[in-house]
């Protein structure tokens, strides 16, 4: 039987579990309390009977419950009373939550799937039964088929996250959502391609991009958002980094590929060739775009973002939109209307 990891110090831990708060997945107080709850039943359930995997570090009780905060709101919207877990949490949950979103990481989403199975022992009226008879039942998992890869975000999703590098806490967070964003969707760069970019790459209005030899046009929509990260001279282009690290927009998962992807739908829908399309993103992403194509409506007239006002040239009135509390280090896009 696999050696339990010692615990820290239970008292700390129980501590910490007891004021514990969501940092990356805010949620209402009555779900932070029930995540409270199950923290403390893990940290005490830990050892029991010298089976029991609990809460044995900090890190596992922020994973825990960051699991929760994004596990517990979905069950709710479904119309569960998620105030008793003990009374509700099967293992058919935890199966739920692992093939439940087809774009999700399937080695994520398992682990995540195993830490719900403990979560029901936990919070059973005995731990170590609970425990027996979870490792004793077959465990059968379901194959995780992707039937349709994910879609091009809507202009309501794409609304989300060009607000979004404006949320984040720090300079080098926005900037760095900003140049991914800024590349992915504005000249369907992939991620390894945003980090072959240099400052010097940019065209001075930032119209377009070189990369390997050839210019490519960056769309207006994030031509300014772009020419002002240049301009701040935090450009992070060799300290990308992941853009999964950062806390997401709410409701929206960004990925490069699926901004590639809308960058692809978008082109399709001014008239642009399959084969230029093709040739910046591959035959595969250009066909699932033109797929979607005739579910879009055409894409909006008048679409440049408007230019932000630094400082220096700002008279005393300010526009309506977009620009309270910008600051140089704070490029943002402008919301874009119309579209799907």
């Amino acid at each position: 039987m696999r050696k339990l990891p010692a615990q820290q110090d239970r008292s700390a831990l129980l501590e910490k579990a007891r004021v514990y708060s969501p940092t990356w997945h805010p949620v209402t107080e009555p779900i932070a309390e029930v995540i409270r709850t199950v923290l403390v039943r893990g940290v005490q359930c830990h050892g029991q009977g010298s089976i029991v995997a609990g809460i044995p570090t900090y890190r596992v009780l922020c994973e825990v419950g960051s699991l929760l905060a994004q596990f517990l709101p979905e069950v709710l919207a479904l119309g569960v009373d998620i105030s008793e877990p003990q009374e509700w949490l099967t293992p058919e949950w935890a199966s739920w939550w692992e093939t439940g979103d087809p774009a999700a990481r399937t080695d994520t989403r398992r682990r995540q799937a195993r830490l719900l199975e403990l979560v029901r022992v936990w919070m059973s009226s005995d731990p170590v039964a609970a425990y027996l008879e979870d490792a004793l039942t077959p465990k059968r998992r379901a194959y995780r088929f992707r039937t349709e890869p994910p879609p091009p975000y809507t202009l309501h999703e794409l609304a989300r996250i060009f607000a979004w590098p404006e949320q984040l806490p720090t300079d080098l967070a926005r900037h760095r959502a900003t140049v991914v964003v800024a590349l992915a969707f504005g000249a369907g760069l992939n991620a390894s391609e945003i980090r072959a970019v240099k400052p010097s790459s940019i065209s001075p209005s930032a119209d377009t991009v070189s990369l390997d030899g050839a210019t490519l046009p960056v769309r207006p929509e994030v031509r300014l958002a772009l020419d002002e990260v240049r301009s701040c001279g935090l450009f992070p282009f060799n300290c990308l980094g992941y853009v999964s690290h950062l806390p997401p927009p709410a409701g929206v998962k960004v990925t490069t590929s699926r901004l590639r992807l809308t960058w692809a739908l978008a082109e399709f829908s001014e008239d642009a060739t399959f084969e230029d399309v093709s040739q910046r993103v591959g035959a595969a992403v250009a066909k699932r775009a033109a797929i979607r194509l005739p579910q879009f409506r055409s894409w909006p007239d008048g679409r440049e973002l408007q230019p932000l006002v630094k400082p220096a040239q700002r008279s005393g009135e300010e526009n309506e939109v977009g620009r309270q509390g910008q600051s140089p280090n704070r490029p943002a896009f402008r919301l874009i209307q119309g579209g799907m």
